[in-house]
């Protein structure tokens, strides 16, 4: 075969004829002069012809979607804003556009059939604390009773963990020595002071690097025991295996709910109905 009759015609393309894309296949272009106003017809015959192509075995992805004619800048001037049809909030609101639109008319007439509610104690607290410093009030609340119910608590469940681990020699509950008031006012000192110097990790606090070392938590109890409190720390008994469990969706936490309450009534004046 001759090499005339493998090669064609030469090419006589015009700028209106579509360019082969990047995978060799001719497309046809279709004029688009205004994307927002198309009929149903139209938008059929535009998909219909933008899907032709001389290869079959074309893919959804190969379509040259940018060889449509279109002028970028009509296409972004017909481009609707999403916001556009929310309200102004410099602009006062239309009682059209309001889901409810509440008709009420104020008045200086004094309310009928109020409750007036009389405070019938006294403003001064019925105890009052050793001192005006912040750890004073904080005495005045907490007392023996929640640090000895506490530390029963913590004991107990700490025990629980440690016949319930698997023995192995290096794990930190083995480490367990019994928590003692002093030591747990140290823990809550430290604990209340990581919400004023906030730093990503707990381990940080204890770091050495010259960008932390903050020797006020190294100082006063070690990395370890610090996490181990905070591991065995509990507040009420779990309920045994055998039990069903509690209906109180705050059992874990009602023995301080109710402390805390109770507390209350005591060291301050309370209004009656």
């Amino acid at each position: 075969m001759s090499s005339e009759s493998v090669s064609g015609p030469p090419s006589t393309k015009t700028s209106d004829e579509a360019m082969p894309g990047p995978s060799g296949i001719k497309r046809r272009k279709v004029e688009v002069k205004n994307p927002q106003a198309l009929t149903d017809e139209e938008l059929a015959r535009f998909f219909e012809l933008s899907d032709t192509s001389e290869d079959d075995g074309s893919s959804e992805e190969e379509h040259d979607w940018y060889n449509i004619s279109s002028d970028e800048g009509d296409l972004q001037s017909n481009v609707q804003d999403p916001f556009a049809e929310l309200a102004d909030p410099t602009k006062p609101a239309d009682p059209d556009d309001s889901a409810q639109v509440l008709d009420v008319t104020w008045s200086d007439a004094p309310l009928k059939h109020r409750k007036n509610l009389f405070f019938t104690g006294h403003t001064a607290l019925k105890i009052q604390p050793n001192g005006n410093t912040p750890a004073d009030f904080f005495n005045l609340l907490v007392t023996d009773e929640l640090y000895n119910d506490i530390l029963q608590q913590t004991n107990a469940y700490a025990e629980e963990v440690f016949l319930s681990s698997s023995g192995y020699e290096k794990a930190r509950i083995t480490q367990w020595k019994p928590l003692t008031k002093e030591e747990f006012r140290v823990f809550l000192g430290l604990f209340f002071h990581m919400g004023t110097i906030h730093i990503n990790r707990l381990q940080d606090y204890w770091r050495t690097h010259h960008l932390f070392n903050l020797v006020c938590f190294s100082q006063r109890m070690s990395r370890n025991r610090f996490l181990l409190i905070l591991r065995c720390l509990h507040l009420a008994k779990n309920p045994l295996p055998d039990k069903t469990a509690p209906l109180d969706k705050l059992h874990k936490i009602r023995p301080i709910v109710d402390y805390f309450n109770k507390r209350m009534f005591e060291v301050s004046h309370f209004f009656i109905l």
